[in-house]
């Protein structure tokens, strides 16, 4: 039976973490992998985008307002009956050129897509609410679900007891779903139920085996007791992969709808989700063709560490999030010193106060905002001064 989400208020994470992802067309479950799930959206045998686009609507809803699965099959099937996606039809495989007879809509099939785009969801949600109260809650113990029978690697893990910091690298591959209509899950709690629990210290021993992708030919190590494709923790994988499929995107992209994409980026939730994560992660804060050249860069895109975000430094703090939007103008009218180190700093008055953000060139060759905060316009005098004497040298 599938997993309803039944949920009046669901996690906002969890409806971001499907209305993030872009669509990607598949034949083949194995097409798409592992990371690559979290931020793309895929259908086996969906070939055609009115299908894909239908399949997620629906999927956005039930997550969105708790709907049960019996209802999304029941609204959703005449649906795909209708664009022509359901039994069986011949279709040729695009990896072989072979022609198959393929199942395509289905009751199983819908019920399987429900599981795995509703649990997925909700488990990325969960991650990123866990980072933001790992502190009161800094633990997650692993618990089976309400399956009638456990695959025996998933029950021993809850049975040891397996209880271990939210940001133990145990998480990074097992984290529930641990495979096809797995129904473990990972419950946070605090130090007190830790030590009541009294779990064994450190994590289960992981024993890996090889997996090559029929498909691909990619070779992986997957841990024992966990299906191929499904050992890989959600929510960090949609943090990662989403970053750097963006900003590969961005360098591609025309540079006025680059832009557009930054300020929409900052400007919305996520930046938030990823200046609690405990990961680095680089995010995009400008297009910057004629710095790069000048200064020898490996790309036009200057980007931030979540780290750096809201963290103080011995002189001054980050400034508050949205006004990263505003560094792309800073970049844009070229208003820039150069400092000692070889950075270049730029400076701009934004709603009556004056901003200062540093670019550096670093060893990768990528650009990196270094600092970005308020100052005063003495400052700016005393920036230029410098500048002039080493023209001087």
């Amino acid at each position: 039976m599938a997993d309803n989400v039944r949920r009046r208020n669901p996690p906002p994470e969890a409806i971001a973490h499907v209305e993030s992802k872009g669509y990607r067309v598949s034949f083949h479950h194995l097409d798409t992998w592992a990371e690559e799930h979290a931020h793309e959206f895929t259908v086996a045998k969906a070939m055609e985008m009115d299908v894909l686009r239908t399949v997620r609507q629906e999927i956005e809803r039930a997550i969105r307002d708790g709907i049960p699965f019996e209802q999304f099959r029941q609204e959703l099937t005449p649906r795909l009956v209708a664009l022509g996606w359901w039994g069986k039809r011949p279709m040729v495989d695009p990896a072989t050129g072979e022609q198959k007879i393929v199942q395509l809509g289905s009751p199983r099939r819908l019920q399987t897509i429900y599981w795995a785009n509703t649990r997925s969801a909700y488990a990325a949600g969960q991650w990123e609410r866990a980072q933001r109260t790992k502190r009161g809650l800094p633990y997650f113990v692993y618990e089976l679900g309400p399956s009638e029978q456990h695959r025996p690697h998933h029950e021993a893990i809850a049975n040891r007891p397996t209880v271990l910091p939210v940001d133990d690298p145990f998480w990074d591959t097992h984290y529930p779903p641990n495979g096809w209509g797995c129904k473990c899950r990972l419950r946070q709690i605090t130090q007190f139920e830790a030590n009541e629990i009294g779990a064994p210290e450190g994590a289960p021993e992981v024993k890996l085996k090889e997996f090559r992708n029929k498909r691909t030919g990619e070779v992986s190590m997957i841990p024992e007791g966990i299906d191929p494709g499904w050992h890989t923790n959600p929510g960090k994988a949609r943090a990662k992969t989403l970053v750097s499929a963006l900003s590969q995107r961005l360098e591609q992209a025309p540079i006025a709808e680059a832009k557009k994409v930054i300020a929409d980026f900052w400007q919305s939730r996520a930046p938030e989700a990823y200046m609690r994560m405990a990961e680095q992660v680089d995010l995009p804060v400008a297009i910057a063709p004629d710095l790069a050249a000048e200064l020898g860069a490996t790309g036009t895109l200057i980007s931030v560490s979540n780290r750096a975000i809201g963290v103080k430094t011995e002189k001054h703090a980050m400034t508050e999030l949205g006004r990263f939007a505003e560094f792309q103008a800073m970049v844009d009218e070229d208003e820039k010193v150069k400092r000692p180190d070889g950075s270049r700093q730029f400076w701009k008055q934004l709603d009556g106060t004056f901003f200062v953000g540093a670019v550096r060139k670093m060893a990768s060759g990528f650009l990196r905002l270094v600092t970005f905060h308020s100052a005063s316009p003495d400052r700016l005098d005393q920036v230029r001064r410098v500048e002039q004497r080493l023209k001087g040298e």
